[in-house]
C-alpha cells in the first residue's frame, strides 16, 4: 500500500511541474511578444537596411567636421553649458548654487518614497540639508568620471521615487555619466563624499570617489587629441592589459589610443589614486566594439547605429545601464562628434535649423509640415517630455526610432518599457504622438523649407 501511495505522490510532483513549467513558457511568451510588433509595424521594419534602402545617398557626408564644430558650438552656447577648449569662459557664470537651493525647494515638502516603499523622511531631508553649506566658496577643480555612475540633484545614495513601490523612476537622478568624461568640479559636501560638477553639457552631483583630479591642461589636450576611440554599441567592454573582462561602458566613451592592434586597441583607462588625482592604465577594447575616431556623419551610419539599441530595455536617466529617450539620442550623437544638451527639452530648443508647429496645427497639416521639414535619418521630432529620430513615411504612417516606458490606449497604460521602432498614430487618437507633436528638429545646417 506505501509503494502505491509513493507512485501516485510522485504523479502528482510531475503533473504539477509540467504545469508549472508549462505556465512559466506561456507567461514568457505572451508578456515579450505583443510590444515587439507595433501597429502599423512589421518585421521587415526592424532592419536597420529596410529604412536605409529608402534614402536617396545614405553615404552622403551631412555635415563634415568643420560643419560639426559650428553646429556644436551654437548649440551649446545656447545651451548655457561648456564649449570644447573654453571651460574657462564660462566657469565663473555658473550658478551652480541657484540649481541647488531650487533642488533643496522643490523636494522638501515632497512626498517621496524608498525603494522599499517606506518614506522619505523629515529626517532623511535633513541629513541631505546639513550636508550642504553653500556659504562656502571653493576653488574650481578639473576631473575625469572613472566608473560608471550617476549625476544627482541632490547627494543622496539611494534612489528616491515620487509613487510608493515604482522603482523604475529614480527622482534624484540627472543622467548616468559614462567613463573617462571630463568634468569641472565647483563644490563638496560638508563630509566630501559628493560633489557638484558639470561636464559640457550637464550637471549635477557625483560621489567623490567616482571621480579623479586633473589639470586643465589635462582636460584641454584630451578634447584636442585626434587619436583617439570611441564606443560604438550601448555596451561596449573593457579589459585589462591581459585582455581579462573589466568593466563595460555605454555608447558615446572616448578613450585616448595608445596602439592599434590586429584586435583592437590599446587605450589609457582612468582610475582615482588614493590622495584622489588621476592615474591612468593601459588597458585593452576590442575593435568591434570601439571606432578609432568619430564616424563619418552620413545617413547610413546613423540608423545602423540606432538600431543597435533596438528592443533594449528602457532607462530612465540611464538606469540600470540602459537609456531613456534623450539618453539614447545624446550618447549615440557622440559617436559622431555631435555634442547634444542631456535634456529632450534642450536638444530640441537648442538646434538651430529647428521649426516650432503651432499648438493649433490639425494632424494632416502636422504631417504636410513632416514631409515638407523632417529629413529621414537626422531629424528629431520632440513633444514636452519626449523626442524621437524620424525614419520616414510610408503609406501616410510616419515612423520613428525611440526609448519608451509607456503609451495611452482607450485610456488604458499600455507598458513598453523599451526600444521601439512606430508610427506617430501611437496612443488614442486625442493623445497620440502625432497630436502632442511640438517641435522638429534638424541635425544639419541645411533648411529644407
Amino acid at each position: 500500500m506505501g509503494k502505491i501511495y509513493k507512485i501516485k505522490f510522485n504523479f502528482l510532483i510531475f503533473i504539477f511541474s509540467f504545469i508549472f513549467l508549462i505556465s512559466c513558457h506561456n507567461r514568457y511568451y505572451i508578456n515579450n511578444i505583443p510590444s515587439n510588433i507595433l501597429p502599423h509595424t512589421s518585421i521587415d521594419m526592424k532592419s536597420p537596411d529596410f529604412w536605409i534602402s529608402r534614402i536617396e545617398n545614405p553615404d552622403e557626408i551631412i555635415m563634415p567636421t568643420l560643419d560639426i564644430n559650428i553646429f556644436n558650438s551654437k548649440n551649446l552656447y545656447r545651451s548655457n553649458f561648456f564649449n570644447d577648449y573654453n571651460f574657462t569662459d564660462d566657469i565663473n557664470n555658473f550658478n551652480y548654487k541657484s540649481i541647488i537651493l531650487a533642488n533643496l525647494k522643490r523636494y522638501r515638502n515632497k512626498e517621496l518614497f524608498l525603494e522599499n516603499g517606506q518614506s522619505f523622511k523629515d529626517n532623511d531631508f535633513y541629513e541631505i540639508y546639513k550636508n550642504l553649506d553653500l556659504k562656502n566658496n571653493y576653488k574650481v577643480e578639473f576631473g575625469f568620471i572613472v566608473k560608471n555612475t550617476f549625476l544627482k540633484k541632490l547627494p543622496y545614495k539611494e534612489k528616491v521615487f515620487t509613487t510608493k513601490n515604482n522603482i523604475f523612476f529614480d527622482d534624484f537622478i540627472v543622467s548616468s555619466i559614462n567613463i573617462n568624461t571630463p568634468i569641472v568640479i565647483f563644490y563638496y559636501s560638508n563630509d566630501n563624499s559628493w560633489a557638484y560638477v558639470a561636464s559640457e553639457e550637464i550637471s549635477g552631483f557625483v560621489e567623490t570617489k567616482d571621480f579623479a583630479i586633473t589639470s586643465y591642461d589635462k582636460i584641454l589636450n584630451f578634447l584636442k587629441n585626434e587619436k583617439f576611440v570611441i564606443s560604438s554599441f550601448p555596451r561596449s567592454e573593457i579589459f585589462d592589459k591581459n585582455k581579462k573582462y573589466f568593466t563595460f561602458t555605454k555608447m558615446g566613451s572616448r578613450f585616448e589610443c595608445l596602439e592599434e592592434l590586429d584586435d583592437g586597441y590599446k587605450i589609457l583607462f582612468p582610475f582615482r589614486a588614493d590622495d584622489g588625482t588621476l592615474i591612468e592604465n593601459e588597458f585593452f577594447v576590442k575593435k568591434e566594439k570601439f571606432n578609432f575616431g568619430y564616424l563619418p556623419y552620413t545617413k547610413r551610419n546613423i540608423i545602423n547605429t540606432f538600431f543597435k539599441f533596438l528592443d533594449s530595455p528602457y532607462g530612465w536617466g540611464g538606469m540600470d545601464g540602459n537609456e531613456d529617450c534623450s539618453g539614447m539620442i545624446f550618447d549615440t550623437f557622440k559617436l559622431f562628434g555631435i555634442n547634444l544638451p542631456r535634456n529632450s527639452f534642450y536638444i530640441a530648443k537648442s538646434i538651430d535649423n529647428g521649426l516650432v508647429l503651432d499648438k493649433n496645427l490639425s494632424e494632416f497639416e502636422k504631417e504636410e509640415k513632416i514631409k515638407n521639414f523632417a529629413d529621414p535619418g537626422c531629424s528629431l521630432l520632440y513633444f514636452p517630455g519626449h523626442i524621437m529620430l524620424y525614419l520616414g513615411e510610408i503609406d501616410n504612417h510616419f515612423y520613428v526610432f525611440h526609448s519608451i516606458w509607456r503609451y495611452v490606449e482607450n485610456k488604458e497604460s499600455k507598458i513598453i518599457n523599451k526600444v521601439v521602432l512606430s508610427d506617430l498614430s501611437l496612443g488614442e487618437k486625442n493623445n497620440s504622438l502625432l497630436k502632442k507633436l511640438s517641435i522638429i528638429s534638424n541635425l544639419n545646417l541645411k533648411s529644407r523649407e
